[in-house]
């Protein structure tokens, strides 16, 4: 099943400081209700994943798993940590990398939330510049034309 909460609050804007209205509890009580749904099916466990590079930022994941964890949502729903598994998916598709391209909204750039996974494991991300980053981040995010305004039909 797939569920879509577009009411929780903006991980960029968070991340940069420019909100105090964290992601990370609307996603937890979304989780609420997807542990309670499988406990009502019979199900023992649920697996989900948060597809937005940004709300792995540890500012906000560290927060929502904390949620999850003394609500005791974290015994049936499994997170999968969407970065996380990025990164295997690199180390097993091209294990002879050492550089890897990222082009991100300006929240996961800033966040540092893939160098901080890669970077350990002894890989570069090579990133644009400043002035192109703004253009990138208007690519995903303009209301009009990006990525995230327009809908699959």
């Amino acid at each position: 099943h797939h569920i879509s909460r577009p009411g929780v609050a903006d991980r960029t804007r968070y991340i940069l400081g420019m909100s105090d209205e964290s992601p990370a509890v609307e996603m937890a009580k979304t989780m609420a209700a997807l542990s309670e749904s499988a406990q009502t099916s019979g199900k023992i466990t649920a697996v989900a994943g948060v597809p937005c590079n940004t709300f792995h930022a540890p500012k906000i994941w560290e927060e929502f798993t904390q949620i999850l964890s003394d609500e005791g949502t974290d015994t049936t729903v499994k997170m999968v940590h969407m970065l996380e598994e990025t990164v295997s998916v690199i180390k097993d598709v091209v294990p002879d990398a050492t550089k890897i391209g990222l082009l991100s909204t300006t929240g996961t750039r800033n966040s540092r939330v893939y160098h901080d996974l890669l970077e350990p494991q002894g890989f570069t991300v090579v990133q644009v510049s400043q002035h192109l980053q703004d253009m990138v981040h208007d690519a995903i995010y303009n209301k009009d034309w990006g990525v995230k305004a327009v809908q699959p039909t």
